[in-house]
């Protein structure tokens, strides 16, 4: 249970950087 609650933060994390990575490249 907590390592499952620990994957999705940690993927949310990520997921999040990508998408600023994203949008300063497109910038």
């Amino acid at each position: 249970m907590f390592r499952t609650l620990l994957k999705s933060k940690i993927h949310r994390v990520a997921v999040t950087q990508c998408e600023l990575h994203y949008e300063g490249s497109c910038a």
